[in-house]
């Protein structure tokens, strides 16, 4: 099931916002994190410029604050990660109870129309696929992000036109990635998804109608019907992975390209830059393309999460409401059951299940309801606990 991009977003923004002070203080300290990750560079280059000029004194000193500022980034990330844990696991501990409630009281014609397996399945997979988008939004792309676009700032303050070009670059591929990843991969994540659904169903059927499997000697028959899904699914995954690895290629190829070339500009517009200035931009460039490529990985599992989030969130989005007026706990005052002139036919359907059903069972009578495959058994029950309401006729209790 698909549901807009912006309506997955606004559900994501919303739990997280509802975590306060946790969510809160993950943020903070995965800000004050990024931070120490661009002064690292700076340091380098520092020591790397003293020792260039002779000046030893100092290289304990700059020893010394770079690894208390790699203890201090450590010490941030391990509270980021703390409050994440707490803040995430409110979250889908609170996901997880309402869709359970909304289940139960969604109307009785919906569930007509929906496979149990498929509706656990979908639930199951987005309440862990919301701990796999707050881990790559969160925890990875955001103090990336910032890391990448601080890095440039600090190269467009020393060097200008250098940091111009490698901006444009940046955002081109991060743009191109971010297109390539919502616009093939992402409903090629979804038909894959739609398969793995269709497995759980079959699989579901298998175990469920076990015993008329048995006794219609069907096994065969089931086993191929769970062969063919299960090959769908693992084709339409493999398409999946290789449409991915092609996307890496391409990113990672780019990189490699950006970078050595920013590099040769540096040398070629300052042929005077001295090695301290020269271990900085290494050591920046270093740092940006570790970011760059994991802007890639990040944005694919993100929109993975995304995708695999979207049955829930539809789900949750569902209107619950009573079916009928002046449902609840009956209790009859003998046990004769009446249907008279009951017409019946499911919501939406053309065809009638029941026309002018007529059927008396006394108190304390037992009688067995015998019938091909739709004849309407199962209908029967569902009229007599009112999940539906009759078209015509009355039924007695």
């Amino acid at each position: 099931m698909t549901v807009p991009l912006s309506q997955t977003a606004r559900f994501f923004l919303t739990r997280w916002r509802n975590t306060g002070w946790m969510a809160a203080g993950a943020i903070g300290f995965t800000l004050a994190a990024s931070v120490g990750e661009v002064i690292v560079p700076l340091i380098v280059g520092a020591l790397v410029q003293d020792l260039a000029d002779g000046v030893h004194g100092n290289l304990l000193v700059w020893i010394a604050v770079f690894a208390g500022l790699r203890w201090a980034i450590a010490g941030l990330r391990y509270g980021a990660h703390r409050n994440y844990g707490l803040a995430t696991t409110k979250a889908m501990r609170e996901i997880a109870e309402e869709a359970f409630d909304r289940v139960l009281r969604l109307p009785s014609a919906w569930f007509a129309r929906t496979h149990s397996a498929a509706t656990v399945r979908g639930l199951t997979r987005g309440v862990w696929a919301f701990e796999d988008l707050s881990d790559e939004v969160l925890v990875d792309l955001a103090p990336t992000a910032f890391v990448i676009l601080a890095s440039l700032v600090v190269v467009l303050v020393k060097w200008p036109l250098l940091g111009l070009g490698l901006a444009v670059a940046v955002m081109a591929i991060v743009a191109a990635g971010a297109v390539l990843l919502f616009a093939v991969l992402g409903p090629a994540r979804r038909r894959a998804m739609a398969a793995d659904t269709e497995v759980a169903v079959s699989f579901s059927d298998a175990v469920t109608c076990n015993d008329l499997v048995k006794q219609a000697g069907a096994e065969a028959r089931e086993a191929k019907r769970f062969a063919g899904a299960v090959g769908l699914w693992a084709e339409r995954l493999r398409l999946t992975w290789l449409l991915t690895a092609l996307v890496e290629l391409g990113q990672s190829t780019i990189l490699t390209l950006i970078v050595g070339g920013t590099l040769l500009g540096l040398i070629w517009l300052d042929p005077a830059v001295g090695p301290g200035e020269i271990a900085f931009f290494v050591t920046l460039a270093i740092v940006l393309e570790g970011h760059l490529r994991d802007v890639g990985l990040h944005l694919r599992l993100a929109q993975r999460a995304i995708s695999e989030m979207e049955s829930m969130v539809a789900l949750l989005g569902e209107v619950a409401e009573t079916d009928l007026p002046g449902k609840g706990i009956q209790r009859p005052r003998d046990g004769r059951i009446e249907m008279r002139g009951v017409r019946f036919r499911y919501p939406g359907a053309a065809t009638l299940v029941y026309r002018g059903l007529d059927l008396t069972i006394a108190d304390g009578e037992r009688v067995a309801v015998v019938g091909a495959s739709g004849a309407g058994k199962t209908t029967l029950i569902r009229l007599l606990t009112r999940c539906y309401d009759v078209e015509a006729g009355e039924i007695r209790l």
